[in-house]
């Protein structure tokens, strides 16, 4: 007997596209309410701050704008 699914790999979507249908993507990464960034540093995930802009793309933004706030956490202030 044979597997009818291919193995899962890295470069692969996890799902087929418009599986979910019309759902709104972040113009920066394309990550979208079902498959949603993730924190390394803190485990969290991205939430929407703008109509097509997800909070993790926002922040990356932001310090490419001013450098001095790259990686600045609540806890990293003093």
């Amino acid at each position: 007997m044979t597997d009818s699914h291919a193995p899962f790999t890295a470069d692969a979507p996890p799902y087929p596209p418009d599986f979910f249908g019309d759902v709104t993507r972040c113009r920066a990464c394309g990550c979208h309410d079902f498959d949603v960034c993730v924190d390394e540093k803190t485990g969290m995930v991205c939430w929407w701050v703008e109509e097509d802009l997800c909070s993790a793309c926002a922040a990356g933004m932001a310090a490419a704008a001013d450098p001095a706030m790259a990686g600045l956490h609540a806890e990293d202030a003093e």
